[in-house]
């Protein structure tokens, strides 16, 4: 019973105990970080790894996820089961910044997440620092080595650093070098003065860490001793100074301000100085005061100077500052005086002052709100016209807007004068041609006939002193003529001399209407200002009120005239005080043809009082209207006028100023060669007809024709200068000079000691040009000329026009085919190159043109040609620079076939067992820039490069009869096969896997087989995948197995793709029964396991079709395959087949050759 009762109690106690377990609260789920992102010093170096660590409690069970976020991107995330550590591989911190992470566990359904943790990725690179230095001075023209360590997070780290330079006077710093090491050696410290050097390490490419600016000097390379610095101070205006007075202001400048220092050096070197305004460099002086413009009134200035002594030493004084005063406005001192000058003109006058010694300038207000006029003197004149009186203001101005107001009154004298005028017009078809009679001539509405001597006589009563006269005369068959606007005084009795032409198309003057003028004068200074800078409509001038202004100064009549019926504008003519026309009947005058609107200028110095503005425009059908206008001009008759300094053809961009020919003949006398026409050749227009150039690009400019005849050349010679120069009766603004007698053109072969060349007259036709004949003339050797302008008591300063380097001579030698070759291909390579005789051609480009002549069998002609982007036809040209050879595919030109007939393409190759000649028909080479040109001429069969005869004949026309084969051209695999069998072959070609050093490794893309070019000199400008077509001297190179190609010439080149890498096996390695690999060259790839790495390269095991075999790979152009890889990596390979000293190998061309599997 006992026993039972016990297995009662502990069944209860057991029970007990399972209930109350079922009704106990789960135990809360935690995460605690054991170990955060903390990195080194709190920050995380870019690109290393991460631990983090965390413990987690409540449960036996769970998952857990860490994710780490840049910005708003998630980087890494991974979660497991029962994950409690992660290391977060470093290419996933390769953006510097700042990066949050959390840990998020789940254990049945519970889930719990940590805040969001935050660390900064930061540069590996704490510091750059410039190790000091022995000395911060260098001499000029020598090098500084500069060393420099680094404060890393990471040991190991390697960065590439780049050398920031900035040299003396430049704003910016400029990249001079990189390397990997901490040393580097600065080179080319030409200038003397303070250099300022930064070192930026780099890692990642693109993440950089800049050291502090260093500071060194470069002092002169004379200099070799013991130095001091200067030393500056002493300013003035004195530092933080206040209302400082300027020297004196103009409108054009604002306030000029002087600037002053003291300077000492010690070692009593010469010294200057640059000055920094507001921290930019306005000037460098070697005087210790210097005046500066640009400024206003009660603007803060700061200013320093940096001292350099003639060794190179700097001192930089401290920034100083001041303050200038306000402005004053101008007072006037007397009242305003009127004098009469004549009878239309009075003179008003004043005085005025500015105590802060400003430019005043002066505007006069006449009863209306506008100035009538803005003038620099002391005085105005206005038109003193009868009845005329009222209020005036003078009002002075300062540059900075400070004014004061002087009014005055003035009343003009009156005049009551009427009484009777009378107007006789003459009336003639031209100005001194016969008299035009019983025309109908009606003057202010007043008709009279014209009598036998074309004369016609009118009287007018006058209600005042003096009207304004319109006459109009009209007959049948004749074109209207109509004058309006001369004046007739009273009791004068006028003659009127006006012309009435035949007309040119429509003989009813009933249907005919007059063109419509309108024309508007300028001052000449501020319409020229507008003309040369856009000549927008918004910006141009306002112009004068003639009626109401006093002319002073030269002026721009702008005319514009349009066509009421259809005949169109013809001339237009402009003068002063006379009626304009033929030049030859007026003297000088503005005239332009087929033009609707022109400006012309006007010098008003000859000119005083009222002087009559004759405007006079033609149509088609010689229909004339004259506009009169009375300019009332007021000068100094003692006035004289400027002498002129020639200007030149290149500053106006209308060429060149001297052009240098060298022809290969003498000049004498020259056959005229075939009838057939040359094809159109594009010539560089400084070259061909280079006189023509010129002259339309200054008649399209200035407006004004240019009358050119070419002048005798001097006999025997094949070497000139042509000198050009703008001469005044040329120049747009020549009326507002003096005319000279003539220029002389002077010569100076070292641009310092001159010498005359030669003289023209002003009154010369060709007043512009100068050819220079001089013995002294060599090719290869500069020459300078100026010219100046002659005038009685002397010449002109000397206009410089620049210098030119006259080139030498050159033939042309045929080379292939040659003079009577036979069994020619019919798609020949035509080859040829220049014979030079001094280096003065080293740098010109040479131009040719080449044809072919069938003429022993026909009369026809062969020319390559090419269609332009205007869609016409050009004759083919071929250039190059230096004195190379030249080579031209038959197959590779279009060809035009031309005969008495006409012009046809021909798409088709040489006729088999045809003779032809072929020759060079043009041939010259050049220089040129800006101001000069030089040309040689060695062949121009017509085609007007030669500026004399248009013609120097070539000597060298190559007969030669084409067999029946298409190409000279074989492939490699054919090359080779002729090599094994003893023959040569003209030409390879092939396509480029390899250039380097002054090898080219060529490929026949189809059969793949190779050979190696070698070259004398270096390559540079053969690139992989360029089509070639070579000749040269085949032979077997490197130990015999490789077939090669020496004294090697490209023929033909053109870019293509690179080719595809052939497998290899050793069934390639095999050689012919000389001992020759023809495989030898090609670019081959393989996949393999390396065996054994040496400084060199690798050894490669790599499988073939039923086995494995081993091939060295030799690290050639890679950099680093001998370190990256290892033994026992799968390796992909690709480079050229080459044999060494005992066994083939593969030799890389660049790191982009190889890749690990």
């Amino acid at each position: 019973m006992k026993k039972k009762v016990s297995y009662l109690l502990i069944f209860g106690l057991l029970f007990l105990l399972l209930f109350a377990s079922c009704i106990r609260q789960q135990t809360p789920l935690t995460i605690s970080v054991t170990k955060a992102v903390t990195g080194i010093n709190g920050v995380v170096p870019v690109k290393s790894p991460v631990d983090i660590k965390w413990s987690v409690a409540g449960v036996d069970s769970f998952t857990a996820k860490v994710v780490v976020k840049f910005g708003n991107s998630i980087v890494f995330e991974k979660s497991g089961s029962n994950l409690t550590e992660v290391t977060i591989p470093e290419d996933k911190f390769v953006n510097l910044g700042d990066y949050t992470y959390y840990v998020e566990v789940t254990a049945g359904d519970q889930t719990v997440k940590t805040k969001d943790l935050t660390f900064k990725v930061v540069p590996s690179v704490k510091e750059v620092k410039i190790l000091s230095q022995n000395n911060t001075s260098v001499l000029k023209d020598t090098s500084k080595n500069v060393s420099w360590d680094i404060l890393s997070y990471i040991d190991g780290r390697e960065y590439e650093y780049k050398i920031m330079l900035k040299s003396p006077g430049e704003t910016e710093f400029t990249l001079v070098g990189t390397t990997t090491n901490k040393t580097y050696e600065i080179t080319d410290l030409a200038t003397i003065g303070t250099y300022s050097m930064k070192i930026v390490a780099v890692e990642l490419n693109n993440i950089e860490v800049e050291s502090p600016e260093f500071l060194f000097q470069v002092a002169n390379s004379l200099y070799d001793g013991e130095n001091h610095f200067p030393e500056i101070g002493n300013s003035s205006p004195e530092n933080n100074a206040i209302n400082v007075a300027w020297e004196y202001s103009t409108f054009d400048t604002n306030a000029i301000v002087k600037l002053s220092w003291m300077a000492t050096d010690v070692d009593n070197d010469a010294l200057e100085f640059d000055v920094y305004i507001d921290d930019s460099f306005i000037a460098t002086t070697e005087n210790t005061e210097i005046q500066f413009e640009g400024f206003l009134p009660e603007e803060n200035i700061s200013w320093y100077v940096v001292a350099r002594d003639e060794k190179g030493f700097e001192t930089k004084s401290p920034v100083w500052s001041f303050t200038l005063k306000s402005n004053t406005a101008p007072v006037f001192e007397t009242d305003v005086a009127s004098e009469i000058v004549n009878d239309s003109v009075v003179r008003f006058s004043w005085d005025a002052i500015d105590n802060d010694n400003d430019e005043l300038k002066y505007e006069i207000y006449s009863g209306t709100q506008e100035a009538s006029t803005l003038i620099d003197e002391k005085y105005a004149n206005f038109f003193n016209t009868e009845n005329k009186d009222g209020n005036y203001i003078i009002v002075a101005k300062d540059p900075f807007g400070g004014i004061t107001e002087k009014e005055f009154i003035y009343t003009a004298p009156t005049s009551e004068i009427t009484g009777n005028a009378t107007v006789v017009v003459y009336v003639t078809d031209a100005k001194s041609g016969p008299a035009v009679a019983e025309a109908t001539v009606t003057v202010n509405g007043i008709i009279a006939k014209t009598d036998s001597i074309g004369m016609a006589t009118i009287t007018l009563n006058l209600t005042s002193d003096s009207t304004l006269l319109t006459i109009e005369a009209t007959k049948l068959n004749h074109a209207l003529t109509k004058v309006d606007g001369l004046m007739l005084k009273v009791g004068e009795v006028k003659d009127v001399y006006i012309t009435l032409r035949k007309a040119e198309l429509n003989p009813d003057p009933d249907t005919q209407e007059l063109p419509e003028v309108d024309f508007h004068v300028y001052k000449y200074n501020d319409y020229y200002l507008w003309a040369t800078n856009g000549a927008t409509p918004e910006n141009k001038p306002e112009a004068l009120d003639i009626d109401n202004v006093v002319i002073n100064y030269p002026i721009f009549v702008e005319v514009t005239a349009t066509p009421v019926s259809n005949d169109h504008i013809n001339i237009i003519y402009a003068a002063l005080g006379k009626t304009p026309g033929s030049g030859f009947m007026t003297g000088d005058r503005g005239y332009t043809s087929g033009a609707t609107e022109v400006a012309f200028a006007f010098n008003t110095f000859d000119y005083n009082g009222l002087t009559d503005l004759h405007i006079t425009v033609y149509d088609y059908n010689d229909n004339q209207i004259e506009i009169v206008k009375y300019l009332n001009i007021l000068n100094n008759n003692d006035i004289v006028l400027p002498k002129y300094t020639p200007a030149d053809w290149a500053s106006h961009g209308m060429g060149t100023n001297l052009d240098s020919y060298t022809r290969r003949m003498e000049i004498g006398f020259y056959s005229q060669g075939s009838n057939i026409e040359k094809a159109n050749v594009k010539i560089n227009n400084l070259i061909k007809r280079n006189v023509e150039n010129k002259i339309k690009l200054f008649e399209s400019k200035f407006n004004k024709k240019l009358d050119y005849n070419i002048e005798a050349a001097q006999p025997n010679s094949n070497l000139w200068v042509e000198v050009w120069w703008i001469p005044v009766n040329l120049y747009p603004d020549g009326v507002l000079y003096q005319y000279p007698n003539g220029y002389n053109i002077y010569r100076s072969f070292d641009g310092m000691n001159w010498e005359k060349a030669g003289y023209v007259s002003q009154y010369s036709k060709n007043n512009f040009i100068f050819r220079d004949y001089s013995p002294k003339l060599e090719p290869g050797k500069e020459v300078h000329y100026g010219v100046t302008a002659v005038y009685d008591d002397g010449e002109t300063t000397l206009h410089y026009l620049g210098s030119v380097i006259p080139l030498g001579m050159f033939d042309v030698e045929l080379t292939s085919p040659s003079m009577l070759s036979t069994n020619v291909a019919r798609e020949p390579i035509f080859e040829f190159r220049p014979k030079v005789y001094d280096n003065s051609l080293d740098n010109a480009t040479f131009s040719y043109a080449l044809w072919i002549y069938d003429l022993v069998q026909s009369e026809q002609h062969l020319v390559p040609i090419y269609f332009g982007e205007d869609g016409n036809v050009y004759q083919q040209k071929y250039d190059v620079v230096g004195p190379y050879s030249l080579a031209v595919n038959y197959a590779d030109q279009q060809w035009a076939l031309l005969s008495a007939y006409g012009a046809s393409l021909y798409n088709e190759p040489l006729v088999p067992n045809k003779t032809y000649s072929w020759a060079i028909d043009l041939a010259y080479a050049y220089t040129q820039n800006d101001v000069s040109s030089a040309i040689s001429i060695s062949i121009d069969q017509g085609y007007g490069v030669d500026p004399l005869f248009g013609r120097v004949d070539a000597d060298a026309f190559n007969t030669f009869t084409t067999g029946t084969h298409l190409t000279d051209v074989v492939s490699i695999a054919d090359a080779q096969n002729a090599f094994v069998a003893g023959d040569k072959v003209k030409y390879i070609i092939g396509s480029v896997v390899d250039a380097y050093s002054n090898y080219v490794y060529l490929e026949d893309p189809i059969t793949n087989k190779a050979l190696k070019l070698k070259f004398d000199s270096n390559v540079y400008n053969v690139n992989i995948g360029d089509i070639l077509i070579v000749k040269g001297d085949m032979y077997s190179d490197t130990f015999g197995k490789t077939f090669a190609v020496k004294n090697v010439e490209i023929l033909f080149q053109e870019s293509g793709n690179e080719l595809n890498a052939i497998p290899l096996d050793p069934s390639i390695l095999e050689e012919n029964n000389i001992g020759l690999n023809p495989y030898a060259s090609a670019l081959v790839s393989s996949s393999g396991t390396i065996t054994n790495i040496d400084e060199n390269g690798l050894s490669l095991e790599y499988d073939t079709t039923d086995s494995t075999a081993s091939i060295y790979v030799y690290k050639g152009g890679s950099n680093i395959l001998t370190s990256d890889a290892t033994i026992g990596d799968r390796l992909d390979v690709k480079g050229i087949l080459k044999y060494y000293k005992t066994y083939w190998e593969i030799s890389l061309r660049s790191d982009d050759d190889w890749s690990k599997q």
